[in-house]
């Protein structure tokens, strides 16, 4: 095949266009021979230098781009970096200081854990949240301001911070995750604001602070969120000013019974775990939600009065209470969830109302072989009960008829055990008091009226 000259010039260019090309890439890789960037993403460091200045055509610092550097000393970041990925410092024993500028938006949770030598950064301003892990065991960590910028401050952000004897949380921040400043064994002075709404179980966990917060009180009040009572013991009353009890605030505590005062809206996730002495507990009205396992592993719990507020019972609330024998779910509930009730042995009767339309897996798992749910014919439950092979008896008085003699009792009863109103037609003949212990007064007859979930169950009582 023979090539006219316009066909040869044109491959002579082809060849000229690409030997240049190859040239450029082959530049442009011994510039960067110890970064890999791809698409502006910083993937991985590949050097061994003290100081590292990143290339300006950086918009992202990778996962863990420069995991476990330990030569790192320094780094300079250009304000092309918009983003830092998750872990992409961590383990940089060496590093001592970084100054993030205010371009970056977001750092990835664990970006700079176990840096051990890092003992003061600059937070760029336009970070909202600083998340899980972000600084955790930087135990040279001395000097840190947490921008006005930010919101939240995530879980175990600062645990293990040994040297950080003082933080200010700017009144921006709202969330204040688990284990936050968990053994920040030399944590003395911290400002909280008022704009903190929400607190994280242990997030001041084994810190000076929080020990002289128990030392002045055994209850640990922050914006009237109860963040502690691990040092309370045998009957207690929650103060009026608390409005929630955070996660886990009395797990493992040595209380017997607890009086929740009604200014209680909230009551978080295991709040009263393993609080293995624990037999009594009434909610008032005011609290309308739980969190998940709130008295998980309260083994001796017996009488527990739940609050007509709630609309669910959350996953694993009374899972291995294994002293109730029996419980009246509120006619407000709609749904019990995962593994409620999950190894309550001696649990035997459960009063439910017909609002209940979802029972989640595992609710009543492993309790008594004789467990009977107490509801209404044709209901939710009782298909319910009966699909899963747990007995099931239709509501009703203990007694529809009863004659006694002036100056007897009876004593009356839902044949669930389920507490209700009592009241009496006549009480000149005959009394009935909060429990349905009806007192004969005179010859007559008096109708006896229970009421529960609305309903009305009445026995005719005759005296003689």
């Amino acid at each position: 095949m023979k090539l006219n000259k316009n066909n040869l010039l044109v491959l002579v260019c082809t060849l000229m266009i690409i030997s240049m090309l190859v040239i450029f890439s082959t530049k442009v890789e011994a510039e960067n021979e110890n970064f890999t960037i791809v698409n502006g993403v910083l993937k991985k460091y590949n050097g061994e230098d003290a100081e590292v200045t990143i290339p300006k055509t950086v918009k992202k610092i990778g996962m863990n781009a420069f995991f476990q550097c330990s030569n790192l000393t320094s780094i300079t970041i250009p304000d092309s970096v918009i983003d830092i990925g998750v872990g992409a410092f961590i383990g940089c024993s060496n590093l001592t200081s970084i100054s993030i500028p205010n371009s970056v938006t977001s750092i990835g949770g664990g970006a700079f854990q176990e840096c051990s030598s890092l003992k003061s950064i600059i937070m760029s301003d336009s970070i909202s949240t600083i998340y899980s892990h972000t600084f955790k065991w930087c135990k040279n960590l001395n000097d840190i301001i947490i921008p006005t910028s930010v919101t939240s401050i995530e879980d175990g952000a600062f645990s293990g911070c040994i040297n950080l004897s003082t933080i200010s949380i700017p009144n921006s921040v709202t969330s204040i995750g688990r284990e936050t400043f968990w053994n920040c064994e030399k944590l003395i002075d911290i400002t909280i604001p008022t704009s903190v709404i929400s607190i994280g179980a242990d997030a001041f966990g084994a810190t000076p602070w929080l020990e002289k917060k128990q030392r002045e009180n055994s209850f640990v009040v922050v914006n009237g969120i109860l963040i502690d009572g691990k040092s309370c013991k045998e009957n207690i009353t929650l103060p009026n000013t608390v409005k929630s009890v955070g996660d886990n605030a009395f797990s493992c505590s040595n209380i017997i019974a607890i009086t929740i005062p009604d200014s209680v809206t909230y009551i978080g996730e295991y709040a009263f775990s393993d609080c293995s002495r624990l037999v009594s507990v009434k909610l008032p009205d005011s609290v309308t939600s739980l969190g998940n396992s709130v008295f998980y592993g309260c083994t001796k719990l017996k009488n527990v009065t739940l609050s007509n507020g709630l609309t669910i019972i959350p996953d694993f609330t009374f899972e291995q209470c294994k002293s109730i024998t029996q419980i009246t779910i509120p006619n407000s509930v709609c749904s019990i969830g995962y593994f409620a009730f999950d190894n309550c042995k001696n649990l035997k009767y459960i009063t439910m109302p017909n609002n209940v339309k979802k029972i989640n897996g595992g609710a009543f798992d492993s309790c008594n072989d004789n467990l009977i749910i107490y509801s209404y014919n044709n209901s939710y439950i009782q298909k319910y009960a009966k699909e899963n092979k747990i007995g099931f008896r239709t509501l009703a008085i203990s007694k529809p008829n009863a004659t006694i003699i002036v100056g007897k009792t009876l004593q009356l009863n839902m044949n669930s055990l389920a507490a209700c109103k009592w009241q009496s037609s006549n009480k000149t003949v005959a009394a009935v008091d909060k429990n349905g212990k009806v007192t004969a007064k005179k010859k007559g007859t008096a109708i006896i009226t229970a009421s529960l979930y609305g309903k009305k169950y009445t026995c005719k009582v005759i005296v003689k």
